[in-house]
């Protein structure tokens, strides 16, 4: 397997810092109401016969399923704080696996920035991983045009030097809530209840290092991953299960996270370092695996970033703080998570756009993307997000144009996303989030309690998927 690092694209963060950062976690709503509203969802369509449980469905039609909390699970920290200016990064990695081209994104940031008088990067300064992308590319035969196909796309958990990462909450306390992990503890829970003092679950953070998709960040896909997994394995088993523990098993194996040790660069790294998984590492060790590193290093100037082209609302400084429990609050989180996967998802690296629906449908206007792959065609893609946008975002924030809103974004995988939103005709409030770090606040982060309710409550979701009927036929029994 051959290995190649092309480019290190690098920028300095804003001199100001950010405010604190604050994790939100999952509400799971399996009220009667939006029970019904699910059931009756599944029976018009007839999803559970062929397994698939839309976004769309889910948004059009009990959007208030699932959301992120109003208030917030505790401060996530970082090396030296928030307020610490500090380098983000973007690896580009090219690796030949069997003839299969694949490019490996890693991105991430490091834990301050002091350039030395010469302009150097500190040699020994820590580079933090936070998420990794992949694309599989090819250059067409007959036009010429690089055809990129995005394979993953996932941020990294971690309990870095099993040191607490996130505070006003104990660390052994915190869990993972991945479809695959609220899946495995209902089976958990069937088998051997609420009991405390047995746990063979592996949901915790503290210590470990795990990967989870994007798309798990954003409620309706997270919600949908999680019933389409359990759907998809009932319904390929028709000798059926022994028993419904060892149906979650398979259930929750189907919604299994990334392998991250099968991303070559990891697979490297590790050898390298001799961390089990590599998480972080310098430029020291990354010139073992490239000695020419220092001359792909691309050091952008922070004064070119994305937001010189949005708004100029967007560009203050002087932004909300992030933790209070209000509709703003919330709205501006659900729309950041969700638009960073939208980026790498449809192959870019910065958006801009605005949105409203004060009309009545939304409308939504793309003013700028940009992406790190040299010759594809951003119209194409920019017109996906704006598509994602006007039919799942929109409809999920505003309830189904439930609440109108008026809202400004400009987002980088580089840089940060910023949130402007006006709620029902008021003022527009201004948020912004580190998304070179937000693998340290991803709402899939939870605690025991709110772990265990998710996990009761999306087991009555998948009781009334298994129990739904279309016409006479009864389906997933």
């Amino acid at each position: 397997m051959s290995i190649r690092i092309n480019r290190a694209f690098m920028i300095p963060t804003r001199k100001s810092g950010f405010n604190d950062m604050y994790i939100r976690s999952y509400n799971l709503n399996a009220t009667h109401n939006t029970m019904n509203k699910l059931e009756d969802i599944l029976a018009r369509t007839g999803v559970g016969a062929n397994g698939a449980l839309h976004d769309v469905s889910v948004v059009n039609n009990v959007p208030e399923i699932m959301s992120l909390s109003a208030n917030p699970l505790g401060l996530a920290t970082i090396d030296n704080g928030w307020s610490t200016q500090r380098l983000t990064f973007i690896l580009e990695v090219e690796s030949n696996m069997g003839g299969l081209n694949l490019v490996s994104y890693i991105q991430g940031y490091t834990e301050h920035y002091d350039p030395s008088l010469s302009g150097h990067i500190d040699p020994n300064m820590l580079f933090h991983i936070n998420s990794i992308a992949t694309v599989t590319r090819m250059v067409d035969p007959m036009s010429g045009a690089i055809i990129a196909t995005p394979h993953s796309n996932f941020n990294i958990i971690k309990d870095s030097f099993n040191q607490a990462q996130y505070q006003e909450v104990h660390d052994s306390d915190l869990k993972l809530i991945r479809p695959t992990d609220v899946i495995s503890k209902i089976g958990h829970i069937q088998t051997f209840g609420d009991d405390p003092n047995v746990n063979i679950l592996s949901d915790n953070v503290s210590g470990g290092v795990y990967t989870s998709a994007r798309g798990n960040n954003s409620a309706v896909k997270h919600f949908s991953k999680t019933v389409n997994s359990y759907i998809n394995t009932r319904n390929t088993q028709s000798i059926g299960y022994s028993s419904e523990d060892n149906l979650m098993m398979a259930a929750s194996e189907a919604a299994s996270e990334t392998n991250l040790l099968g991303i070559p660069f990891i697979a490297q790294l590790q050898a390298i370092t001799g961390l089990i998984p590599p998480t972080n590492f310098t430029l020291n060790q990354l010139s073992k695996m490239d000695p020419g590193i220092a001359d792909k290093i691309i050091l952008i100037d922070n004064n070119a970033a994305m937001t010189s082209v949005a708004p100029t609302i967007l560009d203050s400084d002087n932004t909300e703080v992030t933790y209070k429990p209000n509709l703003e609050s919330v709205m501006a989180m659900t729309i950041a998570h969700s638009v960073n996967d939208m980026l790498v998802s449809n192959l870019l690296t910065e958006v801009s756009f605005s949105t409203t629906n004060i009309t009545g449908t939304p409308i939504t206007n793309i003013i700028d993307v940009r992406s790190l792959i040299e010759g594809i065609n951003t119209v194409s893609y920019a017109n996906k997000v704006r598509s994602t946008i006007d039919m799942i975002l929109m409809p999920e924030i505003t309830q189904n144009g439930m609440i109108i809103v008026d809202i400004l974004v400009t987002s980088s995988l580089l840089v940060d996303t910023t949130v402007s939103v006006s709620i029902n005709g008021n003022p527009h409030v201004v948020f912004r989030y580190p998304t070179f770090s937000d693998s340290l606040y991803v709402p899939v982060i939870s605690d025991e309690i709110n772990s265990t309710r998710m996990s009761d409550d999306m087991g009555l979701v998948l009781d009334a998927v298994t129990n739904v009927t279309v016409g006479n036929e009864t389906i997933l029994v």
